[in-house]
């Protein structure tokens, strides 16, 4: 009962239990078992979000996956609709808004493209929801954190997460998002006539078009390609590593899409065993998008998708190499790469369509960007499928760390002149 209490209340998260071997060899009696009622969490005043929202000149809100987690995706993204206003998100939630919506432009954070950084860096009211804002979003210098904003609130339901403060002009709202969204949802709905449609809007939407075409390697390219031919409710399960970057950039994301991921746990092979524990939760069609480093963590787990007749695509993108880690070998360690690329004789990648063959898995390599429309049809079948996408390591950018310099001489000029005039 505590369990359950702890694991679905407040910040939701796992419990461990711990069942000693005398007790599991119990024999247990009971009448009935009581279901476990978890109290509705009450109404908060939002009054000061509200006037904030309405005062502001450039409004963003930041979205993390506690809008996932409360059930609250839905109700979100009808908010958004009215109020018209841009949205940057977690890498966590980057599936909260669709690609094609105007509103969204893109996931904050080290990893990611400079067009949520460019509006956060000018926004002027910054709302807060679903996220604890940890420094690999955000960065280590927080001066750089919004610096424009006049006020930032900050929601959480978790209140130890305001010991750390952000901002000096932040505030810090305890509170539900299974109140709170719906509260400012209804409260727009009846005064609709408050809301002034912001060139602000406009103005994020041309710059997130003019930087389209910016900070794009191979490895973005395969992503688009790829999830372009993916069912509209495909459960996309990413592992650790440049995959998971290349995703979070440049995954089309359609009206139902669902990513999964281990985000800030970092946890390399994750992808394939969470993709089966995807499949039996929902029964979408599921796609797992892992390296060669990750996918040879728990390759095991192929034979648990072959034997219980899974129809879960996997799709290896073979770099032969590990590219996260030679990253970080070429930032602090002068690019002395020790175990990351087979040329060094140190780190070796293998067959991975043999291997997908030996456990009985249909297994298709692919070496051209053009090939993954020839194979549409097996994302819509109900048939195991191993993709093998073999090309070079390639890089990732922008490569701008945090609250950086996202106006930087990557961007032509006239493009740049464009950008600062549209965010003055």
């Amino acid at each position: 009962n505590n369990a359950y209490r702890t694991a679905f209340s407040d910040r939701k998260g796992p419990v461990y239990i711990d069942l000693p071997i005398n007790v599991c060899r119990e024999m247990v009696e009971f009448e009935t078992i009581e279901p476990v009622i978890i109290d509705k969490p009450e109404s908060s005043d939002i009054s000061i979000i509200i006037n904030e929202l309405l005062q502001a000149s450039k409004p963003l809100i930041i979205a993390g996956a506690g809008i996932h987690q409360s059930g609250m995706k839905k109700q979100f993204r009808e908010l958004i609709e009215l109020l018209d206003i841009p949205v940057i998100t977690t890498l966590p939630g980057v599936d909260m808004l669709p690609s094609g919506s105007r509103n969204m432009l893109g996931y904050i954070g080290g990893t990611a493209r400079r067009e949520a950084g460019i509006a956060l860096q000018n926004a002027d009211f910054v709302l807060s929801l679903g996220t604890r804002l940890c420094s690999k979003q955000i960065g280590h210098n927080l001066s750089l954190f919004a610096p424009k904003a006049k006020k930032i609130i900050r929601v959480d339901a978790d209140e130890s997460e305001f010991e750390r403060k952000l901002n000096e002009n932040e505030i810090q709202y305890h509170g539900y998002l299974q109140t709170i969204i719906p509260d400012m949802l209804s409260y727009f709905k009846a005064n609709e006539h408050k809301l002034i449609k912001s060139l602000w809007t406009d103005s994020c939407a041309k710059m997130h078009t003019l930087l389209k075409e910016y900070d794009l390697s191979y490895g973005n390219k395969i992503i688009m390609e790829l999830t372009r031919y993916l069912p509209e409710d495909t459960n996309i399960v990413i592992d650790v590593g440049k995959n998971m970057t290349y995703c979070g950039q440049s995954a089309e994301i359609k009206n139902n899409t669902k990513l999964y991921m281990s985000a800030g746990l970092g946890t390399m092979g994750y992808s394939i065993p969470a993709a089966i524990g995807a499949y039996y939760g929902n029964g979408h069609p599921t796609v797992v998008i892992t390296g060669d480093g990750g996918a040879q963590m728990n390759i095991q787990e192929l034979n648990t998708i072959i034997k219980n007749d899974l129809p879960i695509k996997i799709v290896v993108l073979n770099n032969r190499a590990l590219g996260n880690i030679r990253i970080f070998q070429e930032q602090y360690l002068d690019s002395r790469y020790v175990g990351t690329q087979e040329e060094n004789g140190d780190y070796f990648s293998c067959n991975f369509s043999a291997i997908g063959k030996a456990y009985g898995l249909k297994s298709i390599t692919i070496t051209k960007l053009n090939e993954f429309e020839k194979y549409k049809a097996l994302f819509f079948n109900h048939e195991a499928v191993l993709f093998e996408v073999i090309f070079d390591d390639c890089p990732v950018y922008p490569g701008i760390v945090a609250g950086g310099n996202f106006l930087n001489n990557d961007i032509d000029n006239d493009v740049l002149e464009q950008i600062i005039e549209l965010m003055s």
